[in-house]
């Protein structure tokens, strides 16, 4: 019996189930508007997106910022509309960094010579500061992250800036040149960078920007960059790539997704279409992730991005897209349409770190609630009443035990 052909029936089914059962994308209520980019907490509860006013016609509203405490099921409107030294000076958002509870949030515009703006408790209050972005080519500012505490912050207009006190005090320290994406490792020592101008590559960063690395292919335009939550496993995405004519003129065309598995000392081509990348994002762990067509698909990875499937939404023109750290609640914004979601059901793996003086147990924080349970026979069960910990340097609930005399088992059970 020849076994290789149900073999590869099983894989092919196997393939498509994944991405089967991957998502269902819905339209969330906000309203139809502009929007450039969207980010959210770690457990994916807390959603933001922000809207580009430029006073077209089909803006529906003009307010400028909304947040979303529950997963994008209602959204109220925040942040500041205007800028506070011209207040005739309506104010376009286009890039965003959070937190990992999402209480501090970072906005930046592409508009040239405009500074940053910041709030410490999920949009109640907001202040300017930051350095204003330089007149560049690219026209202001082109990326920002943060790390997952949100002290440490890292916005790119060209140039290089970084703030470690929540934005409070900045500094420029020497960078490659035409830096337009960005991505930071969740303690915000490990930076990625994409250029857009010069073509030159990536670069690395393992000093929170005080020195770089040339890494990655060249002669590509980036269209964005993310890390996982240790830094490891990184993403890159092309936006174009550049290719000369035959009468030495530059011809540019869509290009891959790449990843790296050993934090960008080498990189692959995944099997990600050749197209114009517009977004992309990772899980915490670096498995799972999403990325964006504008003008065409979302497509999702479940294995670090050895294989592509389409989600199930409509091609049209996707600007952004962010997951929670488990890659179970994922979001994309559309410019002019709305905010979508997708949502599948999460299930955790526990991991247990023993010691001589205690059991250290942790999960990816989940974009469900689950709780530690604990048995001595399998058969019951108790809730262990330590309250979990996020570390925030993997993104990770912990709970820290002291070590059992008697055999112990312990399970993640939802509520």
């Amino acid at each position: 019996m020849n076994i290789f052909r149900p073999l590869r029936l099983i894989a092919a089914m196997l393939f498509l189930a994944d991405f089967a059962l991957a998502q269902t994308w819905i339209q969330t209520s906000a309203p139809t508007n502009n929007w450039r980019a969207v980010a959210c907490s770690a457990d994916g509860t807390k959603l933001i997106a922000v809207n580009f006013i430029d006073g077209a016609p089909q803006m529906v509203d003009t307010n400028p910022i909304y947040v979303s405490t529950n997963s994008g099921t209602t959204w109220t409107p925040t942040g500041p509309l205007t800028y506070q030294f011209d207040p005739n000076y309506n104010l376009t958002w286009d890039f965003l960094a959070c937190s990992a509870d999402g209480n501090k949030l970072e906005v930046t515009s592409a508009g040239a010579l405009l500074p940053l703006s910041f709030t410490t408790n999920s949009g109640a209050t907001w202040s300017f500061g930051g350095p204003m972005s330089w007149d560049s080519y690219a026209g202001g500012w082109a990326g920002i992250c943060s790390s997952a505490d949100g002290d440490k912050i890292f916005a790119v207009d060209g140039l290089f800036y970084a703030s470690f006190d929540s934005g409070t005090t900045w500094t420029n320290p020497p960078s490659p040149m035409d830096l337009a994406c960005i991505a930071s490792s969740a303690d915000g020592t490990k930076l990625i960078a994409g250029t857009e101008i010069s073509y030159d590559g990536l670069y690395i960063s393992t000093n929170a920007g005080a020195s770089w690395t040339p890494s990655g292919p060249s002669n590509e335009i980036w269209g964005a960059v993310a890390s996982s939550a240790d830094g490891s496993k990184l993403v890159a995405a092309v936006y174009a790539s550049s290719v000369l004519n035959n009468d030495g003129t530059d011809v540019y065309i869509g290009g891959p997704i790449y990843t790296s598995a050993d934090s960008g000392v080498t990189w692959t081509p995944t099997a990600a279409p050749m197209t114009n990348w517009q977004s992309v994002a990772s899980s915490a762990d670096g498995t799972r992730l999403v990325a964006a067509v504008n003008g065409g698909p979302i497509y999702t990875s479940t294995n670090s991005g050895m294989t592509w499937g389409p989600a199930y939404v409509p091609s049209t023109n996707w600007q952004c897209v962010a997951m929670s750290a488990d890659g179970n609640t994922m979001m994309a914004t559309v410019q002019w349409g709305g905010v979508w979601v997708a949502q599948s059901t999460p299930s955790p793996q526990l991991n247990l770190t023993p010691s001589p003086t205690n059991i250290v147990l942790a999960w990816t924080v989940p974009s469900t609630n689950f709780g530690l349970q604990q048995s001595s026979d399998l058969v019951s069960w108790t809730d262990v009443t330590n309250s979990p910990v996020l570390n925030l340097t993997n993104l990770q609930d912990q709970v820290i035990l002291p070590p059992c005399s008697r055999n112990s088992f312990y399970r993640l059970k939802t509520p």
